[in-house]
């Protein structure tokens, strides 16, 4: 290196590096455009009013599921009674 020559300073950037290749271009934050107009206008409380009515509708469900589980276990253990009192009189 000759003493008349200065080295080329390197742009600053925010992280102290620059990537020295001239095609790639400085990325940018993503801009996120596909939400549809009427989700971005909706507010907090619809949205927690949505929130609330699914949260009981899936209560619900579990309670329905619950009871008919119930009543499946309670049939299958009527019939073993009955198999078994079957059982015991053909013997």
């Amino acid at each position: 290196m000759d003493q008349h020559e200065q080295p080329i300073p390197i742009a600053s950037s925010s992280n102290g590096r620059v990537s020295g290749k001239p095609w790639k271009h400085q990325k940018a934050a993503t801009v996120r455009s596909h939400l549809q107009p009427a989700l971005k206008s909706n507010g907090f409380s619809n949205r927690m009013e949505k929130a609330t009515k699914a949260q009981a509708i899936k209560k619900l469900q579990a309670e329905l599921k619950d009871e008919k589980q119930a009543e499946i276990q309670k049939y299958e253990l009527l019939n073993s009674v009955l198999l078994t009192l079957t059982v015991s009189i053909l013997l």
